[in-house]
């Protein structure tokens, strides 16, 4: 490998990762309604990559699921929901955040918290209740 070839490896490497953060970005600035029907395809078509590439992409510099991020971030929003609105219900919850599966949504929620929807919100209102930040 002689020294462009260096520089030009180094360059593609640098701008693979570079998409990479902007898409982790792009997926956090959604908003619920966004985010509740974001799909691999639809950021691939984004960002003008093909889904497939991005999939591979993201998981060899984030080491991280493009999937299972989206579905990680979904579930980060439902956890402010259930912390910042006490009036919704569960039912309400999973369909913001765009799931179809109730029971999965749950089970996913406990893996990632350690309880449910309803425990968290009441575990974290009684260690920060929400007027302390307003």
């Amino acid at each position: 490998m002689n020294g462009c070839d260096i520089i030009i490896y180094c360059l593609e490497k640098r701008m693979k990762k570079e998409l990479c953060l902007k898409v982790s970005e792009f997926i956090m600035s959604r908003d619920d309604d966004q985010l509740k029907d974001l799909s691999v395809s639809q950021i691939a078509e984004h960002f003008q990559v093909d889904p497939s590439y991005l999939l591979r992409m993201f998981e060899n510099y984030l080491k991280i699921d493009l999937e299972k991020y989206i579905t990680q971030q979904k579930i980060c929003r439902a956890a402010a929901m259930c912390y910042k609105d006490c009036t919704l219900t569960f039912d309400e919850v999973v369909k913001k955040i765009g799931f179809d599966d109730p029971a999965n949504f749950k089970k996913l929620f406990i893996r990632y918290f350690g309880a449910s929807p309803q425990e968290f919100a009441k575990q974290r209102r009684k260690m920060f209740p929400p007027h302390e930040f307003n």
